[in-house]
């Protein structure tokens, strides 16, 4: 399982998912996983797997499946028995760390990615963290799925081609994250001794509306640029917002860090000079 990310809305938890489906539990066992060390030695371990037969295919664009294995690693929390219905967000897992042939897959961010059913209502158990299901509990299972499906797919290719419209060269991409942004345009936000009202400014040059998101979650996509330096040096980033999976703000961060300083996209030579 993956828990490293806290998926603030079912936005970014259904585009992080590589396949949304709702089923039943078939049965229960475990599954060896292999985890690798130094000098390429691998270690076998056990992980508790649960197997479902898909009732229906909820991914946008994704062919409908029969069956899907879903394995937990760390903390297992499918209580499952059979015949149990749940809505699951899904990754697939990478096939060298498994021993069993054919595809396996994990709940994005653990329990997060996890929606049992109840008599065709959404319930618990829900953690206080489980931020994107959590206000679907005691709903309807069409409700679900119809918000599901009406998700516009990220454009994730959009980040970049805004970036290097005024001559940045993208060379990686690098973390997604949820952020909250505040009602009040004078609230600090991100970074020391900026405000939301300075990332309103910076995306503003650039003809985008930052201030119409809040206040509530955007997706904010971290690009390294071609500046970019070590850690122990000089970097350079752009961040480009999404809200409802639209591009609605972006800028570029630089400096040595934890001492960064924020520039429009259009601000290249500012940026670079800094």
């Amino acid at each position: 399982m993956s828990w490293a990310r806290s998926y603030r809305t079912l936005d970014a938890l259904v585009n992080d998912s590589d396949l949304i489906v709702r089923a039943k539990a078939v049965s229960r066992d475990q599954v060896q996983l292999k985890a690798f060390g130094l000098n390429d030695a691998v270690s076998p371990r056990p992980a508790s797997r649960v197997t479902f037969s898909v009732l229906a295919t909820l991914s946008s664009g994704t062919a409908p499946i029969t069956e899907v294995r879903v394995v937990e690693d760390v903390c297992p929390g499918l209580d499952v028995v059979p015949g149990d219905e749940w809505v699951l967000f899904l990754s697939k897992a990478d096939p060298r760390y498994a021993t069993a042939p054919g595809d396996h897959y994990f709940t994005r961010g653990g329990p997060q990615g996890q929606a049992r059913l109840r008599a065709g209502t959404v319930s618990g158990p829900f953690f206080k963290f489980q931020r994107a299901l959590h206000p679907y509990e005691g709903a309807s299972l069409a409700e679900l799925e119809n918000d599901i499906r009406a998700i516009r797919p990220l454009d994730r290719s959009a980040a970049r081609a805004l970036v290097e419209r005024y001559g940045w060269r993208v060379i990686a991409t690098g973390t997604e994250a949820d952020e909250e942004i505040p009602a009040n345009a004078s609230a600090p936000f991100l970074y020391d001794g900026y405000t939301f009202n300075d990332f309103i400014e910076a995306s503003r040059r650039v003809g985008l509306d930052l201030g119409a998101a809040a206040p509530g979650p955007i997706l904010i996509v971290t690009l390294r640029l071609e500046a970019d330096r070590p850690s122990t040096e000089k970097q350079y980033s752009a961040t480009v917002a999404y809200r409802g999976g639209q591009i609605v703000g972006a800028w570029i961060v630089s400096g040595i860090p934890w001492t960064w300083s924020v520039f429009g996209v259009d601000q290249r030579p500012e940026a670079l000079a800094h």
